[in-house]
């Protein structure tokens, strides 16, 4: 089974044609949003922003010849899955990338949102293996909050 080297979500990953290395800008800890006053978001609301969830894998010596899928889940406060994204790859060479591209954030719930990562073997009974979590919180500010701390809103 390959070993995760590092997953984390970030405004921009750039990938170099050359030798296929990784940059990765503004790494993500949290959105920040100004509901409508008086109003409750629903359970499924989500927030237009651009963002990247990257992986790389290492592989193992076994994993020659493999395919490998990777499950990456955006999971509410509540437990509840509210995006997924399945990924198959195979490592021809040492280390392997993925990138989840996504348009959107949920924020239905303020709180810590966990970005779950896990991975299987295809073609194998194989239960999904968790590998990582990463919190990303979400946090409710009035526009006056806004202002006073100068954050700002995707």
């Amino acid at each position: 089974m390959p070993h995760l080297l590092l997953f984390a979500p970030c405004a921009k990953a750039i990938i170099d044609r050359e030798d296929a290395s990784i940059s990765m800008i503004s790494i993500l800890s949290g959105v920040r949003v100004s509901p409508i006053e008086q109003e409750e978001l629903p359970n499924d609301a989500v927030v237009p922003m651009i963002w990247v969830a990257v992986s790389i894998w290492d592989r193992e010596p076994d994993d020659e010849n493999k395919t490998f899928e990777q499950r990456f889940q955006v999971i509410q406060p509540d437990e509840e899955v509210q995006a997924e994204a399945t990924t198959a790859f195979t490592l021809p060479r040492r280390t392997h990338q993925n990138l989840v591209n996504a348009t959107a954030f949920p924020v239905g719930q303020t709180g810590i949102y966990q970005l779950r990562l896990s991975v299987r073997e295809v073609g194998t009974e194989q239960d999904w293996i968790r590998v990582a979590d990463y919190p990303m919180e979400v946090v409710y500010e009035s526009a006056q909050t806004e202002q006073q701390t100068g954050l700002e809103r995707p």
